[in-house]
Parts: C-alpha cells; sequence; structure tokens
C-alpha cells in the first residue's frame, strides 16, 4: 500500500474556536420585508388552492361503507310496507313453479335440488347486490363529474373566460 503524506491528525480534528476563520464573523441580517410578504402571499395562495380542491374521498365516503347491509335493509323496508294483494295471475306463477320442481324432482334427487336451489339463491341475490351496488356507483360517479364541472367553470369564471351553463345541474 502506497504510503501518503497527509497529516490525518490535522485533517480529521476539529479547528479550534479561535482559529481565523472567515465563517465565524458572518452574522445573520434580518430578511427583507418583500421576502417576507412574498413567501405570505405564496403561502395564502397555496391555502386557497387546497380549499378550492376537490375532495374526491367525500363523493366515494357513501361507499366505503358495507353497502349490502344497507341494500339488504332497505329491501326489508319495503317488504315490511308492501301490500301484497292475491290474484290469478300470482295463481298460475305458483302452479307453473310447483309444476317444474315436481318434474325436476323426478329427474333429480331432492338433497341434489335444495343445494342447487341454495346456489341459485345466493346467484341471484350476489347479482342483485352488484346492480345495487352500480346503480351508487353511477350516482358517485355523476357527482363527481358535476364537482369537477362547476371547478372549471369557476377556473373559467376567474379567468375571465365564458363558461356555458349546464342545462341539468
Amino acid at each position: 500500500m502506497p504510503h501518503d503524506d497527509l497529516d490525518r491528525d490535522k485533517m480529521y480534528t476539529s479547528r479550534a474556536a479561535g482559529s481565523d476563520d472567515d465563517d465565524a464573523d458572518l452574522e445573520l441580517e434580518p430578511l427583507d420585508p418583500e421576502l417576507i410578504a412574498a413567501e405570505e402571499r405564496r403561502a395564502a395562495a397555496a391555502i386557497e388552492v387546497h380549499r378550492a380542491a376537490i375532495d374526491v374521498d367525500a363523493v366515494y365516503r357513501d361507499f366505503e361503507a358495507n353497502r349490502d347491509s344497507e341494500i339488504i335493509k332497505e329491501w326489508m323496508d319495503r317488504l315490511r310496507n308492501l301490500r301484497f294483494q292475491f290474484g290469478t295471475r300470482h295463481l298460475l306463477i305458483l302452479m307453473t313453479i310447483v309444476a317444474v320442481l315436481i318434474v325436476l324432482s323426478m329427474w333429480i334427487n331432492i338433497g341434489t335440488m335444495i343445494i342447487v336451489g341454495i346456489m341459485l339463491g345466493v346467484a341471484g341475490l350476489t347479482l342483485l347486490l352488484k346492480l345495487e351496488e352500480n346503480k351508487f356507483q353511477e350516482e358517485a360517479d355523476r357527482r363527481r363529474q358535476k364537482m369537477y364541472a362547476e371547478r372549471r367553470a369557476a377556473q373559467a369564471r376567474a379567468n375571465g373566460l365564458p363558461v356555458e351553463e349546464d342545462e341539468d345541474g
């Protein structure tokens, strides 16, 4: 290994407090008032931009909860308020269902039929819940689009541009 001529003891030790270092003579001057005012204006503008920003999470906050339980609760409320009047049409539908079940019971074991019926019921319920959830999601998307349109209109008005008014908003 080659030998270097550096004096490592001096190189790695801190300088004494009484040394003739130029940095020790520097004093801090007060900030320029124009700089302080410019920084305050920039901070106020940033706060205003933040206030005007769209909170997309607020639009979707309703959907973060378990919507399935709310949908089923709404269905139960509808069933409680349902006034059912049994008629001829209902009798024909019931007779058709019974006839199909009798024919299926001749071809398939009753246990298999019950299991398949439960599976179809769960699949149907899942499909209905998904359809209801899609309706709520579409409404949230419409609200989000409306918020963006309002913000674009406000920015256009602030810039002095003409704004087309939306008829459905």
